[in-house]
């Protein structure tokens, strides 16, 4: 969840807004993402339009490392529940910061932009 502060981009959710539960093995969160930023909290994840019940490394593997949804769902790793348009959505939501001007995007995401 941390990082996902960090890493969100209103601009490039472009104005989008929504909430989605995560499940991290028996830790369960909701998210609020909007124009505003990201607002993370525990909870049950009830009345989400989208939950990702997933692995922190997993998911970051799908957000920031351009790893296929289909992937991590056929290897058991990701499930999504809900709004699968939404994830797909969502995991453009993020910039990637270079480290230097001649090194590689810290992530496939932004390489692919």
């Amino acid at each position: 969840m941390m990082s996902f502060r960090t890493m969100y981009s209103p601009e490039r959710a472009e104005g989008e807004a929504a909430t989605i539960g995560f499940r991290f093995g028996d830790e369960a969160f909701v998210v609020d993402f909007g124009p505003d930023g990201i607002r993370a909290r525990r909870g049950e994840p009830e009345g989400c339009a989208l939950v990702v019940s997933t692995n922190p490394i997993s998911l970051a593997s799908v957000v920031y490392g351009g790893r296929p949804v289909s992937d991590a769902e056929a290897s058991g790793e990701l499930t999504l529940i809900g709004d699968r348009g939404l994830f797909n959505r969502f995991v453009g939501w993020f910039r990637c910061p270079r480290r230097s001007t001649e090194e590689r995007p810290t992530c496939l995401n932004e390489f692919q932009r």
